[in-house]
């Protein structure tokens, strides 16, 4: 699933703890959109339940950097 939302907010300059609250945020917002579906709900909230629920301190982020 792409999501724009993510994308365009997340290439600004962040912290990874703001890029992790924010993507967390987003997902729990999005989810409980009435106009999203419930399976595409549940989609978005089983992507995305590491960062939303995490176990213990540590949560693995892997990002790539711009070549510009």
């Amino acid at each position: 699933m792409y999501c724009p939302d993510i994308s365009e907010k997340t290439t600004m300059v962040m912290t990874t703890e703001d890029i992790v609250g924010h993507v967390r945020e987003w997902s729990l917002d999005r989810a409980a959109d009435m106009s999203v579906s419930k399976e595409d709900a549940r989609s978005i909230l089983a992507e995305f339940y590491e960062w939303i629920e995490p176990e213990g301190d540590e949560l693995e982020i892997v990002s790539l950097e711009s070549e510009d």
